[in-house]
């Protein structure tokens, strides 16, 4: 694992809140998700955070570069054979740099060691993001509205088939 990555643990949930909002800011600027993401507080996402990291199997990892928290990725396994990335977030200023994909493998490989054969995530219809995610073998499986802090919005739902990954586990 890189050596930037580490496994969140309750004492991040304020830094992890205020990194959120600061991505969420640049992400979102200009979409339809602005409005509601401008509402967000950084105690309403601290208290989120903390609620998040007591979830039974949530994970969370976090992208350090000198003590700085600059990305960081949320996965759920649920019941089914299909866990779901939450989150993946790199700041504007460390993006290009291979710090998301370094998350996504992270994330695949922990959906991996968990014994699920696939990964999904919803992405705003008209995000940029759709390049990452298609360049890092997602798939576009569907189109749906769904809510994201209170506002419907339009996403595309993306899947990533890892039953391939089990066979190179060791």
């Amino acid at each position: 694992m890189d050596r930037n990555l580490k496994e969140a643990a309750p004492v991040d949930a304020q830094r992890l809140a205020f990194m959120q909002l600061k991505a969420w800011r640049e992400t979102y600027s200009g979409t339809l998700a602005f409005e509601a993401v401008s509402r967000a507080t950084l105690d309403q996402r601290a208290e989120y955070w903390q609620s998040a990291m007591r979830q039974q199997g949530r994970w969370i990892a976090l992208y350090e570069l000198d003590s700085t928290l600059v990305g960081f990725a949320s996965v759920v396994c649920n019941t089914r054979n299909e866990a779901e990335l939450t989150a993946l977030y790199v700041l504007a200023d460390y993006q290009g740099k291979g710090i998301g994909r370094n998350l996504m493998e992270a994330a695949k490989s922990h959906v991996v060691r968990k014994g699920f054969g696939a990964l999904s995530t919803l992405v705003l219809k008209d995000s940029p993001a759709q390049h990452f995610y298609r360049a890092t073998g997602g798939e576009p499986v569907k189109t749906e509205m769904t809510s994201f802090l209170g506002e419907q919005v339009p996403v595309t739902r993306y899947r990533w088939a890892l039953d391939s990954m089990q066979d190179t586990r060791g």
